[in-house]
């Protein structure tokens, strides 16, 4: 069980040190990977999946507010950290069969829901969540 007091560098080992001039996207992950676990909220999760980064720390975080709710929304739109989690890499997946098994649960239900969803947010969802399906296949 991982130290959610702790943050990804400090798990990690490594720091990353300035960010410099890199993009705000990168210097978000920057910021995030010194913030304690227990205090990332869904979209601070979205982000640093989206990215790769910290997937062994944050996937199960993710996984606790998917099985909550399969349409957590970060900041985007229902679902989008859903569809970050199915585009982590696939080789993570492979490795963390457990984790792949809750996953797809997580997906029966969002599936089966859909219906709770707005019509605005539904079409917003539907493409992602195939796109993100495909990927996610591959981590059979």
């Amino acid at each position: 069980m991982t130290d959610r007091s702790k943050s990804i560098a400090q798990l990690e080992g490594n720091d990353w040190g300035d960010p410099g001039d890199a993009s705000p996207l990168f210097r978000r992950v920057f910021a995030l990977r010194n913030k304690p676990i227990r205090d990332f909220d869904a979209e601070d999760a979205r982000v640093m999946i989206g990215q790769d980064v910290g997937l062994a720390q944050l996937i199960p975080v993710a996984l606790e507010f998917l099985t909550k709710n399969p349409y957590c929304a970060g900041m985007h739109y229902p679902g989008d950290l859903l569809i970050n989690v199915l585009r982590a890499d696939p080789a993570f997946f492979r490795q963390h069969r457990s984790m792949r098994c809750q996953l797809e649960e997580i997906i029966d239900r969002a599936k089966t829901n859909l219906d709770q969803l707005s019509e605005a947010d539904k079409a917003c969802l539907i493409d992602a969540l195939a796109d993100a399906l495909k990927t996610f296949a591959q981590s059979e």
